[in-house]
C-alpha cells in the first residue's frame, strides 16, 4: 500500500501548493479534490467494523495556533514550491534540493521538541457507530459525485481518491504511517532519547516503500543544489517544521487525519495553509517583477 500511495502521489502530482496555485488562477477543482480525499475514510471504515461496535476518533478544538502553524507551514511549502507529499516526491526524482527542506522540517521539529508550551487546545475523543454515521457518508457521497461531474480532469481527480482511500486502509494498520509523523518520531527521538518514539521497524519500511512509489517510472534529471538554494530550501523547510509543530502535522497529517477526524483544529490548520501558500506565492511573483524591472 505505500508503494500505491507513493506512485498515486507522483501519478496525480499531488501538492498542496500546485492546488492554492490553480485555485488562484481560478482553478479550484485540484485543490478540493486534494482536500476531500481524506474523507474516503468515511466510505471505508463502515466496512472495517463490526455493525454492533463503534469506533472512536481524536478530535481537536478550534484554536488560533491551528490556523497560525498552517499559515507557518503554508508559507514555508510556498516558498520551497512543494508540500509535504510533493517534497518527499520530488526527492524521489533526484531534486536534492529538497533534502535541505527535509534538513529545515526537521530543525523546525527541534526548534519545539524542549519547549513546553500551554497550547490550551481542547481534545475529545467521539464514539461512532456505523448506523450513526449513514447521513454523513450519504452527503459526502452525493458531494463527492458532484465534485466528479463538475471536475475538468476526473481521472486525475479518481486517482488523488484512490490515494486517499489507501491511504485510509493503510491508517488503519499503521496510524502513524505519514511522513509528518515519522519525521516528528526522528527528531524528538534524537533531541530527547528518554522520549523512547523511535519509529518501528514497519513504519521505517513504509517510508521507504513511499519513496520507491514516488521513484517509480520516468525519472527527472539529476537536479544539485547551490550554497544559496541550500539556505533558501533550509529556511523554507525549518517554516514548515515550525507550522506542522504549532499544528500538529504538515498537510499530509490534516488532509488525511484530522479532516476525516471531522476536527475543527484541522480544518483551521488547513484554512492557514491555504493562505499562507498564496501569501507565498504573491511575494514571489512581486520579487520575481521587480527583478525584471531591475534588469530593464
Amino acid at each position: 500500500m505505500a508503494f500505491m500511495i507513493g506512485a498515486l502521489a507522483k501519478r496525480s502530482g499531488l501538492c498542496m501548493v500546485k492546488g492554492v496555485s490553480a485555485l488562484m488562477a481560478g482553478r479550484p477543482a485540484l485543490l478540493s479534490a486534494i482536500l476531500v480525499c481524506g474523507l474516503t475514510f468515511w466510505f471505508l471504515i463502515p466496512f472495517s467494523i463490526n455493525p454492533r461496535n463503534t469506533f472512536a476518533l481524536p478530535q481537536y478544538g478550534a484554536s488560533l495556533l491551528f490556523f497560525i502553524g498552517g499559515l507557518l507551514f503554508g508559507l514555508g511549502a510556498g516558498f520551497n514550491q512543494g508540500c509535504s507529499v510533493s517534497t518527499l516526491t520530488r526527492l524521489a526524482q533526484r531534486d536534492i534540493r529538497m533534502l535541505a527542506t527535509v534538513f529545515g522540517w526537521a530543525v523546525g521539529w527541534l526548534i519545539f521538541s524542549n519547549v513546553s508550551l500551554d497550547l490550551s487546545i481542547s481534545y475529545r475523543v467521539t464514539n461512532y457507530s456505523p448506523c450513526a454515521i449513514s447521513p454523513l457518508i450519504f452527503t459526502l457521497c452525493v458531494i463527492t459525485f458532484i465534485t466528479f461531474v463538475i471536475h475538468p480532469q476526473r481521472r486525475i481527480f479518481l486517482t488523488i481518491l484512490l490515494f486517499g482511500a489507501i491511504s485510509t486502509l493503510l491508517t488503519q494498520m499503521s496510524p502513524e504511517w505519514s511522513p509528518s509523523h515519522y519525521l516528528q518520531a526522528l527528531t524528538y527521538t534524537i533531541s530527547n532519547p528518554k522520549l523512547s518514539s523511535w519509529p518501528t521497524l514497519s513504519e521505517h519500511l513504509i517510508i521507504v516503500l513511499l519513496l520507491t512509489g514516488m521513484s517509480f517510472g520516468n525519472k527527472h534529471s539529476f537536479i544539485a543544489i547551490t550554497t544559496k538554494q541550500f539556505i533558501y530550501h533550509c529556511s523554507a523547510g525549518i517554516l514548515m517544521g515550525i507550522g506542522a509543530s504549532l499544528a500538529l502535522g504538515g498537510n499530509d497529517a490534516q488532509v488525511l487525519f484530522a479532516m476525516p477526524a471531522l476536527s475543527s483544529g484541522g480544518v483551521l490548520a488547513c484554512l492557514g495553509m491555504i493562505g499562507g501558500i498564496m501569501l507565498a506565492l504573491k511575494l514571489m511573483a512581486l520579487h520575481q517583477q521587480r527583478q525584471r524591472q531591475v534588469a530593464k
